[in-house]
């Protein structure tokens, strides 16, 4: 399965590990989204006219179900949803709540 990634699961960051013999399929950029900082990680929410940074990965389920979902807190913290990306169409991880949608913590260049 497709996930995309665009934080602490990026290549070279604190929960690569994570993605164990995934393997990195594309990097680009995904419109429709809006990146915030919380701190040590950043989140997203759907905000038409922005764009964020994204790492497209080959994942296996069973990393999905026991690495993944559980370190985002899936479904009630962040909810993984289906988005349509250069590669394919992929799973990425977006946050639920309003409370990190602040704006002087807004990652204008959608890069974390």
């Amino acid at each position: 399965m497709l996930v995309a990634v665009y934080g602490t699961l990026k290549q070279g960051r604190s929960n690569h590990g994570l993605m164990r013999d995934s393997v990195l399929l594309g990097k680009t950029r995904l419109n429709g989204f809006i990146m915030y900082s919380a701190g040590g990680f950043p989140v997203i929410y759907r905000n038409v006219g922005e764009t964020i940074s994204i790492e497209v990965y080959e994942v296996s389920p069973e990393v999905v179900k026991h690495n993944l979902d559980p370190l985002e807190g899936h479904p009630h913290w962040y909810k993984r949803e289906q988005v349509e990306t250069e590669v394919g169409l992929a799973w990425l991880y977006i946050m639920q709540g309003d409370q990190y949608r602040v704006e002087n913590r807004q990652i204008i260049s959608g890069e974390f």
